[in-house]
């Protein structure tokens, strides 16, 4: 299924329910928390990485980090009960953590686990689990914040992405999706191109659906349990991120299509229809370079699935209405 603009509603100004305008630079990782809380991971000025956390009913951002050196956040998780916020970045890949109430950083035992590309936690909460460069994952007691396991240190893959339940998908060999439960591996199906963007897979938050997406332009949503393939569309250009609803049957995506911009498109899972459009020049509000200040670059959908965020290259945080 290809898109089709002219059919599609707009995901327009009528739906904005919120601004965040604190960020300097661009956000690159939005996650919500089951309790609606926002976390937004940033690449502030200088090279100085910002997480910023926002309350659920729109009040101000707690500052959790601004540190040198960690000038690219690659991924954020809550614990399932909110109260613990994990994160990563490019500088060291360190495994970095929160009181996500206080703000209060835990005290991570040394050594700490480092190269770090993905971040969640257990079903349970008990571990935070980290993504290094194999499939065997590492895990940190939430209790004593002390590694447990370090994980694996080669082989690995494309794109990782751990779901709420803490189940592991990734690309392998380019192509082909991958999916690790319990230490079991198991290929889904493949692309007809590249499974390489950072955030080019996204689990629904029951963990039973999972989209991929590659560098031409192909989105699938596969069911976890059956392994089965439920749809598949098709972008004019490079998927840069993507979302799925909380159960599944909703898919958000963003791909730099358009000359100089990118495009949020929303997609219909169970009907395989697209159903919603949102251009860049519909995000350019209180951003100064209207170039390139609101490209699209992340984007998340709220627990109770009526709302999702879109995180842009100027920093500014966009929390719509689903139509």
């Amino acid at each position: 299924m290809k898109f089709d603009d002219a059919k599609a509603s707009a995901l327009d100004d009528t739906l904005v329910i919120r601004r965040l305008t604190e960020h300097t630079s661009m956000v690159k990782v939005v996650v919500f928390a089951d309790d609606g809380r926002l976390a937004t991971g940033a690449n502030a000025v200088e090279q100085m990485g910002e997480i910023r956390i926002w309350g659920a009913d729109g009040t101000a951002s707690q500052h959790l980090l601004r540190r040198e050196h960690c000038f690219d956040v690659k991924d954020l998780a809550f614990s399932p009960d909110s109260r613990w916020l994990v994160a990563t970045h490019q500088g060291t890949g360190e495994l970095l953590g929160w009181d996500s109430r206080t703000g209060k950083p835990v005290a991570m035992r040394k050594p700490n686990l480092d190269g770090v590309r993905a971040v969640g936690f257990s079903r349970d909460g008990s571990e935070a689990l980290g993504v290094v460069y194999s499939t065997k994952l590492a895990r940190v007691s939430t209790a004593t914040w002390k590694v447990i396991a370090k994980g694996g240190d080669e082989g690995g893959g494309k794109a990782p992405r751990l779901s709420a339940q803490g189940v592991l998908a990734l690309g392998i060999r380019d192509k082909e999706l991958c999916v690790v439960e319990n230490g079991v591996e198991r290929v889904l199906g493949a692309h007809a191109a590249t499974i390489y963007e950072d955030r080019a897979l996204a689990w629904s938050r029951d963990g039973r659906r999972l989209a991929s997406t590659d560098n031409s332009g192909g989105i699938k949503v596969w069911d976890l349990a059956s392994g089965a393939q439920l749809s598949e569309f098709k972008e004019s250009a490079r998927v840069n991120a993507c979302a799925l609803s909380p159960d599944g049957s909703l898919l958000l995506t963003i791909a730099m299509n358009r000359p100089g911009g990118s495009t949020v498109r929303m997609w219909n899972v169970d009907d395989r229809r697209h159903v919603a459009t949102r251009k860049r020049s519909e995000l350019e509000v209180g951003v100064e370079d209207s170039e390139i200040g609101a490209e699209p670059q992340s984007v998340a959908f709220v627990p109770d699935g009526r709302s999702f965020a879109i995180g842009t290259w100027g920093g500014v945080v966009v929390q719509l209405r689903v139509p």
